[in-house]
């Protein structure tokens, strides 16, 4: 686990530091050292892999008191990116070379000064509380939520992008009018009983009232605003969609005579939006819960919507109740690791496009590319073995991975900061601008073209992550992603294939899962599969649903084999193409011999160390009881698809019946 260090902020220095925690070239004895220290060789690998490949690491890692869990992998993966960053962004607050330097070390400079922003406090949104201040009626409370949606404060009312199809492909970008955004992360809180979500509850109407009581409500108005706030919030994880209506927005209050609509569009000023697409029925349903509530309600529910979505640069006594951190004993994690954070969240691709040029991404970028193209290539030519594929489901499955579009790393087009001015010492200010652009970039792609070719702003280079869209066939494969234990250009295949071709796989199997099989080759809305196949592939679906459902956490809360469905089929048949893909680039290669492991033992034991996790205890079950987690815990994650498996079962000679070897796989693909 990362551990703080100063370092010099000299530019040589930064560089020499930079290209070591990237990644530098290690040995086969530093390789090695690094797999069996994770690694519990006592353990039975037909019994429990996860134990086998991950004992080691587990014992010898401790959870830090700012983290609910840590991963080998992803973790690992994330401290590095922070880590370069935390070099950049010191070098870049003192050494400025160039614009785009000078912006991302100022906005970090300003989140490091944390005795300015404890004293200017709320000082910068004091114009926005003002406003709010003047709040007599639902008119001046929908023009209020048009201005403060445009400073990222949006928890009304929000704009996402949808995608506009012609002739079933995708054509255009549109705005959609959505819910808000929840004050309390997690939505089932607020409507579930059981005890977990009773308890968080409580915990975030007693954190809703310490917030309004910290902007002068009396301890009772505090209380009784945030009974009212968290059951106009309820309306947006109540409502079930009845469909949305491409409309003007000048007509939007033709659609509910309730509520004048055209105040909203008028307090977002300057950014004019001729027509969008909107839900009639969730608007109704909105208006019905702020017509039963009086102005004063509707003025405390604006100011903790506003305060709420700004947390993050308030001074700590704002945040100091989280519900989750609270729930599970959390800290407040370092500073300096606060504002790397933020600055890179904030900054997005600003901080991306300097971190790509000086951590070594641009050397990996080849290897990537190579290991996701090999992915594709090997999954193609299976597809002939597929025995539920009838001709036509055949036919267009090769076409749709014929037409597969990727984006590795970052962008090929920046996007245009110079035109910000961010301050050295005023954070929240730095704060309001950074959310600013991002709505205005945001509403300047309504009505784009869509390029099926092209990057698709979902997360920031530097995320480490990887992601399928199913309306343009894309595969992403982002710039965090690409470090140790992940993909490393002095890594045997085994290992690269074991970390990214599994991410590569993963993301590729997305595009034929159950929401995937949906869209054709160029992100047409019409499905591959004929209504044979398709059968053929709900039932084998129906096999890895029984498998994971069967699974428990530590304290008993079963997995979901249904809600994690779309996670476990991509995992595992990411990981019997990954295998495959592999074989098929190390033919004939000579491979060194790492911890007494065969290359195959080695590609599945590097896959599964990616997976190796602490947690604190409860989280994983917590997880599990959320309608919104969609992905198995990490245990399970790896010894699923493992059991699925024959070519584990050939690799470690594992027994037919044995735990990672059962008599019944699931495969699809």
């Amino acid at each position: 686990m990362l551990m703080t260090r100063k370092f010099a902020a000299i530019a040589a220095s930064v560089a020499l530091s930079l290209a070591s925690a990237s990644g530098g070239a290690e040995t086969i004895d530093e390789i090695q050292a690094g797999v069996l220290s994770a690694m519990d060789v006592k353990a039975d690998p037909c019994s429990d892999f996860y134990r086998f490949a991950c004992g080691g690491w587990i014992d010898s890692h401790s959870l830090p008191n700012d983290e609910t869990s840590i991963t080998r992998g992803f973790s690992g993966a994330q401290d590095d990116v922070r880590n370069n960053l935390w070099l950049l962004l010191q070098d870049a607050s003192t050494h400025a070379s160039d614009p785009d330097r000078q912006q991302m070390g100022n906005y970090f400079s300003a989140c490091m000064a944390e005795s300015n922003a404890e004293q200017e406090g709320l000082s910068a949104l004091q114009p926005y509380l003002q406003a709010i201040a003047g709040i007599t009626n639902a008119d001046d409370f929908l023009r209020v939520a048009g201005q403060l949606t445009t400073i990222g404060a949006a928890k009304a009312f929000s704009f996402s992008l949808v995608t506009l199809y012609s002739r079933g492909l995708p054509q255009t970008y549109a705005l959609l009018l959505a819910p808000g955004k929840l004050g309390i992360s997690d939505r089932e809180i607020y409507l579930k009983k059981d005890a977990t979500s009773t308890r968080l509850r409580l915990l975030g109407q007693q954190y809703i009232a310490d917030v309004l009581g910290l902007l002068g409500e009396p301890q009772s108005a505090a209380d009784h605003y945030a009974k009212q706030i968290l059951d106009i919030e309820s309306v947006f994880v109540s409502y079930r969609p009845q469909g949305y209506r491409r409309v003007k927005s000048s007509a939007v209050t033709g659609l509910n005579f309730d509520l004048h609509w055209d105040q909203f569009f008028a307090g977002l000023r300057s950014h004019q939006i001729q027509e969008l697409y909107v839900d009639p029925g969730l608007l109704r349903a909105l208006a019905r819960k702020l017509n039963h509530y009086p102005a004063d309600t509707l003025r405390a529910y604006l100011r903790w919507g506003l305060v709420s979505s700004y947390q993050d640069q308030l001074p700590v006594r704002y945040r100091a109740n989280e519900p989750i951190r609270k729930f599970f004993d959390l800290q407040e994690s370092a500073r300096w690791k606060r504002c790397v954070d933020d600055t890179s969240t904030e900054l997005d691709d600003l901080v991306g496009k300097v971190l790509v040029n000086q951590d070594g991404t641009l050397q990996r970028i080849p290897l990537a590319e190579s290991i996701l193209g090999q992915v594709e290539s090997t999954f193609y030519q299976r597809l002939d073995e597929i025995p539920w594929l009838d001709g036509l489901s055949l036919a267009l499955t090769k076409q749709k991975v014929d037409g597969v579009t990727k984006q590795i790393g970052f962008p090929k087009i920046w996007p245009d900061f110079t035109m910000l001015n961010f301050s050295p010492v005023h954070y929240l200010d730095d704060a309001i601008i950074a959310k600013q652009f991002a709505f205005q970039r945001l509403i300047a792609r309504n009505g784009e073209n869509i390029d099926v070719n092209g990057w698709e702003p979902i997360f920031s280079p530097q995320t480490v992550n990887a992601f399928y869209n199913p309306t343009k066939n894309q595969i992403h494969l982002l710039a965090g992603l690409m470090r140790a234990s992940f993909l490393d250009v002095s890594h045997p295949l085994a290992m690269n294939y074991g970390g990214m071709g599994f991410v590569a796989a993963h993301e590729l199997m997305h595009g034929f899962d159950t929401i995937g099989r949906r869209y054709k080759v160029f992100g047409a809305a019409d499905p591959i599969l004929s209504a044979r196949s398709n059968q053929a592939f709900q039932s084998r679906a129906q096999c890895v649903v029984s498998q994971y459902s069967r699974y428990a956490t530590d304290n008993g809360q079963k997995v979901n084999g249904k809600l994690t469905l779309e996670e476990n089929l991509s995992d595992t048949n990411g990981l019997r193409t990954a295998f495959r893909a592999f074989e098929a680039a190390s033919a004939g290669n000579a491979s060194p011999q790492i911890a007494n492991l065969s290359p195959e033992q080695l590609f599945f034991v590097s896959f599964t160390q990616n997976f190796c996790t602490v947690a604190k205890p409860g989280w994983e079950a917590y997880l599990a009881s959320r309608g919104w987690y969609n992905y198995a815990p990490n245990h399970y994650r790896a010894i699923g698809p493992v059991s699925n498996s024959p070519d584990f079962a050939q690799a470690f000679q594992c027994p037919t019946g044995s735990a990672m070897s059962p008599k019944k796989k699931c495969t699809i693909w």
